[in-house]
């Protein structure tokens, strides 16, 4: 199982929102540059990038950050502003991005998801799936939909897309662990290439993730903060 950390980005700092809720987000008093470092340090394979300017209202990340980031981090890098148009990934990619993270364009314009598929190829290509209670949130997790997870994954496997990441917004950054018997009923029914993120708070929650047969996972507060040392999880899974 792959450790990915993550790295929340808003308003040029790294922060975490706890429940996705923007007005108090955790701040963990380092920019995304040093937060890199620390990771690539430690040993990681690849950097999650959160826009979360972009997640809520559609505002690209500042291009000299992202530039200084691509110069910078020698591993890739899979970024999540809520692209929502094909041009947007395709620009992400040409400047160095690895892999691109679609939420609320799979649900409101699915054949951008599809024209990034054909154009940059099913590896290039995640879809971001944010749930409450099973039920797809949208426009930065502030938007509920009437669309299970299951059914998402199912319209996108038909446009082409191989990569999932679902992130229970409930469970961001509380710690309290994720919601394994919803996680492991949704892989097994969908049989994805599942990411999952939120909420995953010691190295146990890790091992029950691991059994469940979930392929990788984003961690964020828990490193932050400690409570999971990052280095030993990505020896211990990796």
């Amino acid at each position: 199982m792959e450790i990915i950390p993550s790295i929340d980005i808003l308003d040029n700092r790294v922060v975490q929102l706890v429940q996705g809720d923007y007005n108090a987000p955790r701040d963990f008093q380092m920019t995304p540059i040093q937060a890199a470092h620390q990771w690539m340090e430690a040993g990681a394979k690849r950097i999650h990038i959160v826009n979360l300017s972009g997640a809520k209202s559609g505002h690209a990340i500042d291009q000299n950050l992202l530039a200084e980031l691509v110069a910078d981090v020698r591993i890739p890098i899979q970024m999540s502003e809520d692209v929502r148009d094909c041009e947007t990934a395709i620009r992400l990619v040409n400047v160095g991005i690895d892999r691109v993270v679609f939420g609320t364009a799979a649900v409101s314009s699915p054949e951008v998801v599809r024209d990034a598929v054909q154009q940059l190829g099913s590896d290039r290509v995640v879809v971001g799936l944010h749930a409450t209670n099973g039920v797809v949130a949208t426009h930065g997790r502030t938007q509920t939909m009437n669309l299970t997870a299951d059914d998402l994954i199912e319209r996108m496997r038909d446009l082409g897309v191989i990569q999932f990441m679902y992130t229970d917004i409930d469970r961001v950054g509380t710690m309290q662990g994720p919601n394994l018997d919803t996680l492991a009923d949704l892989n097994r029914r969908t049989n994805a290439h599942l990411t999952v993120a939120g909420g995953i708070g010691d190295i146990s929650h890790l091992r029950s993730l691991a059994s469940i047969g979930i392929e990788s996972v984003v961690l964020g507060t828990s490193i932050y903060t400690g409570v999971i040392d990052f280095r030993s999880a990505r020896e211990e899974f990796e």
